[in-house]
């Protein structure tokens, strides 16, 4: 950042500015890190800002330069001229005349989404919320429906942020009766390339006549912007998301700031009754604290948690000598096979696998482990202890059995790899019935950690060799975009090894051999960060905090990481840091709302 101050302060012809240009590009840099698009100036700040006032590195009008000053506020100019241009047409949908549309019959909706499917049909931009359960899908398909109806003709498209969350959309849709729709990502939609282009903006709109994208919390300031360029003002357009969730990853809180303004307040509607979690279920109180506005978020939730408080581990993962990561071939009876309920005969348990010719050859576990008949009975405790399936357990200290805790809800999985007859699908739908979620990625409950120990302790178990970067039955995800194969950042599936190799096997994606994927865009996925989760959902969240995620922890965080769950949560925290995270809103500083609330002449075109 220094050496670019000094540049652009010797090319505007005021070198000596260079190093208090210098301190605000870094403000603004951290900021931009941060998920914010601007900076609050401080006194000295805004010193430094006064000084380059005079100059061509700063305007505090529409004039052509490095950054931009509303006030107090300052932006680097790009980011400044996007939310000025997203606002602008936004006002222009926000004015456009409503549409007319025939009601349709209420039978099966509630008066809330009889309401959201009016708006929808006539507002040329609406916004749908609702947390999980409230049926935001069925509500959608019925939009559909009657659209459909009116005119058989209409050219509909579905998209999402993520690969992900635009599969899950589709198969949502479909399971509701939307049939032959695809959902795509909006990277695809807008025809983004390589090179960052779009094939949609501006001067050449989307061919489309209404447009529902979900998982609208998603959406940066870049996406929505280029997104709303190249969509026609005749054009119909349906956000649908949470906005208690967190925000996109990159700057911008579009569907936070537009739920909030009162601009849209005539253009919006939260869906609140969900169908999924009672309001007195335990799931149902802790969104409905993490949601509250009394101000005593941190104490609600550990007194609503006190009742599954667990001080112990479960039984079904203790060992009497505690946990011991040791490598493939360890003789110690009580830690060298963690789950005798998946050893035995079958592809990638119990075998060790040779990848240089692909052949697989079996070799015993150690003699001190009997064998197992009965291949639930390494895990009838976990059964009996999951028999509620919409139940919360919090063990806010773990022990040195940890990581045993955390995959044994992957038995089935595990067990399922052993079936030399279960086929990729059988083994992905097994997979995603569990998910390990993390805050971040560092400490003993952090990503890094778990996907370590847990890879070790399912090479024992499988009698994979430990040195081997891939094995049949490792999740993977993706962490770049890679458009040349379809593949996107947050896709995650599974390594299956038949006669065709090792291949990654995704949802809705044909099997990618290894050897095509770069190994610096894929990390193992036993456990994701909660930010990857957004967009997916699962029967059991394992939800981990480390308190050296202190900086990451917010309220938003922990409302996503809950409501991933459609059944069983287990938290793995501190009383500190689900106290800490509550008490913590995400307050992210972006200009959308000042620019809705401040009209003025600004570039129409890219």
């Amino acid at each position: 950042m220094h050496h670019l101050a000094h540049y652009l302060a010797r090319q505007s012809g005021c070198p000596e500015h260079g190093s208090i240009l210098a301190d605000l590009l870094t403000a603004l840099q951290n900021a931009h890190d941060n998920g914010d698009t601007l900076i609050q100036l401080n006194d000295a700040q805004r010193a430094a800002a006064d000084t380059l006032a005079a100059t061509p590195l700063l305007a505090d009008d529409d004039r052509a330069a490095p950054l931009t000053r509303r006030g107090d506020r300052l932006w680097i100019s790009r980011n400044y001229q996007q939310e000025a241009r997203l606002a602008a047409m936004l006002r222009e949908r926000l004015h456009a005349a409503d549409t007319p549309a025939e009601p349709i019959p209420a039978d099966g909706l509630r008066a809330e989404q009889q309401n959201a499917i009016r708006l929808a049909r006539s507002r040329r931009l609406a916004l749908i919320n609702g947390g999980p359960g409230t049926g935001k899908t069925y509500t959608i398909a019925r939009l559909i429906h009657a659209e459909q109806q009116a005119d058989p003709k209409i050219r509909i498209a579905l998209a999402a942020p993520t690969g992900k969350a635009a599969k899950r959309m589709e198969e949502s849709l479909a399971a509701a009766g939307v049939q032959d729709l695809p959902a795509q990502t909006l990277h695809r939609l807008l025809g983004i390339g390589t090179d960052g282009q779009a094939r949609y903006h501006m001067s050449r709109h989307l061919p489309h006549d209404l447009i529902i994208i979900d998982e609208a919390s998603m959406l940066s300031l870049e996406l929505a912007h280029a997104l709303i360029a190249a969509t026609a003002t005749d054009t119909r357009l349906i956000l649908l998301g949470d906005a208690d969730q967190l925000a996109a990853v990159e700057p911008g809180a579009i569907l936070h700031d537009l739920s909030h303004h009162p601009a849209l307040q005539n253009h919006r509607i939260t869906l609140r009754e969900s169908q999924r979690f009672r309001a007195d279920s335990g799931i149902g109180q802790l969104a409905a604290i993490l949601n509250g506005d009394d101000g005593q978020h941190g104490e609600r939730l550990l007194e609503a948690l006190a009742p599954y408080k667990k001080e112990q581990l479960p039984l079904f993962c203790r060992e009497s000598d505690g946990l011991r990561l040791q490598t493939a071939g360890a003789k110690t009876s009580a830690d060298s096979h963690p789950f005798p309920c998946v050893a035995g005969e079958g592809r990638g348990g119990g075998v060790k696998t040779s990848r240089s010719d692909n052949t697989v050859t079996a070799t015993s576990f150690d003699a001190g482990q009997p064998p197992v008949t009965d291949k639930n009975a390494g895990h009838k405790n976990l059964r009996s202890q999951n028999s509620d399936e919409k139940t919360i357990h919090w063990y806010p200290t773990p022990d040195a059995n940890l990581y045993r805790a955390l995959i044994a809800p992957y038995q089935p999985y595990l067990e399922k790899l052993q079936d030399a007859a279960a086929n990729p699908q059988e083994l992905l739908n097994t997979y995603d019935q569990y998910r390990i979620l993390c805050a971040g990625h560092h400490g003993a409950l952090g990503t890094r950690r778990i996907n370590a120990a847990l890879r070790q302790l399912h090479q024992r178990a499988q009698g994979a060799d430990p040195s081997l970067a891939y094995y049949h039955g490792l999740p993977l995800m993706i962490l770049e975009n890679d458009h040349r194969q379809q593949l996107y950042n947050g896709d995650t599936g599974i390594c299956f090894e038949d006669d065709n190799g090792l291949q990654l096997h995704l949802p809705g994606h044909e099997p990618v051999p290894l050897a095509r994927l770069n190994p610096a865009t894929l990390t193992d996925a036993y456990a994701l960060s909660i930010h990857k989760s957004q967009g997916s959902e699962y029967p059991h969240v394992a939800l981990a905090l480390d308190e050296h995620a202190e900086r990451l922890l917010s309220r938003e965080l922990l409302y996503t990481g809950i409501t991933r769950s459609k059944g069983r949560l287990d938290i793995y925290a501190s009383a500190d840091a689900l106290k800490n995270a509550a008490a913590t809103p995400t307050r992210r500083h972006t200009g959308l709302a000042w620019h809705l609330d401040h009209p003025h002449k600004t570039q129409t075109n890219h």
